[in-house]
């Protein structure tokens, strides 16, 4: 007699215990997924973080340190200013000093105040720092004869694309001269001009005051105010010039402008995100995403000491002139939010509550070509 076969199977008290343990099993995996996935974009916010702030530093350090730099090509670097204006001479060297209302070597713009002319857009509180030099990568050096009685110098051949306006370095061959001023004309709308003038020129922020090219060290020709006729030092006129004919090297930024500006402003590619950007030769240029704040401090020369304020509170023209070093500090933010709550914090005096993640980035840069000199 055949025994009768019984079917085998999971009871249903058994596949929901297997279903229960899978499910479990299954959360593990998507937790440690989900974590996983918030440490990769931490990690990626933060270097995206730390990566722009190498470069927003290193790129405000190397302009910063140069700041005030003149080019003399083959020539000794110019590095000694007479205290208290912005009178300059090779080192070793006696005779030639500016001839110009130059800009000031550096100058910052605080967050309440008027922003330079052509900034069209700035982050709110972001500060505009802005560098003066006539040394760069793109230049324009050209050999040139020198006519003083009719204020022009002749190139000896080629030509320039250098507008009114555009700060040129002149440098005796024998290295014994210089004298930086501004280009008066010609107007140069074709880009191929063969002369440079340097007369007395006015309204704008690079103008001569004379169209003699040097003075004493101990005067200024600076006009009083700038455009003016008059100089600083009451003298009726700025004596001396290049000797006539004398050759000379003539340098100027191809840019056609001398002066840098450091400033904040929304993202070109996402409007929402701040950047830092920079304007030269009226272009603007965003350098580097996510920098919410830009603060500097400026150490003025005050004796053998420093004394460190912002710019708001530098009304006087001498005292930028006695600024030594500038200490920049960012505050830079994550591209996204990221982190699992809102989180109130302050750094350099801003408040922030979002899920941003934020970090301070600082450095301290020594205007290499002001170090030296006197309290003012």
């Amino acid at each position: 007699m055949r025994k009768a076969h019984r079917q085998q199977g999971l009871s249903l008290v058994e596949l929901l215990v297997s279903m229960a343990i899978a499910l479990l099993v299954l959360l593990g995996v998507v937790q440690s997924f989900l974590s996983s996935r918030q440490a990769l974009q931490f990690n990626e916010e933060l270097g995206f973080i730390q990566e722009n702030a190498r470069f927003a530093l290193d790129r405000l350090s190397r302009d910063l340190s140069l700041a005030g730099q003149i080019d003399t090509g083959d020539c000794p670097p110019i590095r000694k200013r007479h205290p208290g204006v912005a009178d300059t001479t090779l080192e070793g060297v006696t005779g030639m000093a500016w001839s110009r209302g130059i800009p000031l070597p550096v100058r910052g713009h605080a967050p309440e105040a008027e922003p330079p002319a052509g900034i069209a857009e700035l982050w709110p509180g972001s500060e505009v720092i802005q560098v003066f030099r006539t040394a760069g990568a793109e230049l324009i050096r050209r050999r040139a004869h020198h006519h003083p009685s009719q204020s022009r110098f002749e190139l000896a051949a080629g030509s320039h694309g250098a507008r009114p306006g555009t700060v040129w370095t002149a440098v005796s061959e024998d290295c014994s001269q210089v004298a930086v001023f501004a280009q008066s004309g010609p107007s140069n709308g074709s880009g191929n001009a063969t002369t440079v003038e340097h007369d007395v020129s006015a309204g704008s922020t690079a103008y001569n005051c004379t169209n003699q090219l040097n003075t004493d060290l101990g005067k200024s020709c600076f006009c009083s105010p700038p455009g003016g006729s008059g100089n600083v030092d009451g003298s009726a006129q700025c004596g001396g010039g290049l000797a006539l004919g004398s050759h000379v090297w003539l340098t100027a930024s191809a840019s056609g402008e001398a002066s840098k500006q450091f400033y904040l402003a929304p993202s070109s590619v996402a409007g929402d995100l701040p950047a830092l950007y920079q304007r030269v030769a009226g272009r603007a240029e965003e350098l580097v995403q996510g920098v919410e704040v830009l603060q500097a401090e400026y150490g003025l020369a005050d004796g053998d000491r420093l004394r460190f304020v912002h710019a708001g509170q530098i009304s006087d023209e001498a005292d930028w002139r006695r600024v030594r070093v500038v200490r920049v500090q960012l505050v830079l933010r994550s591209a996204r939010p990221i982190l699992e709550r809102a989180e109130p914090r302050t750094l350099l005096g801003r408040e922030f509550n979002d899920r941003h993640l934020r970090q301070v980035a600082s450095a301290t840069i020594h205007l290499r070509n002001q170090l030296g000199e006197g309290g003012g």
